[in-house]
């Protein structure tokens, strides 16, 4: 499924499947995943893009003159 995700594209839907697959098997086995779905998911996490802030809009700056 993880991998399907990130074919398609959706990386959040992949890392919400990783970390469900990631509770299942601490919960219900005592143990954490292997390195490769490990690596490929901090790889997918790097590849998803930053959340920006939204520019300030220069009419509200402090200071500004209006017309």
């Amino acid at each position: 499924m993880i991998d399907a995700h990130l074919a398609e594209g959706s990386v959040g839907e992949a890392i919400r499947q990783f970390q469900s697959y990631r509770r299942a098997l601490a919960d219900e086995l005592g143990v954490i995943p292997g390195e490769p779905i490990t690596t490929t998911m901090r790889d997918a996490m790097a590849r998803r893009a930053p959340l920006r802030p939204r520019p300030a809009d220069p009419s509200r700056a402090q200071g500004s003159v209006q017309n």
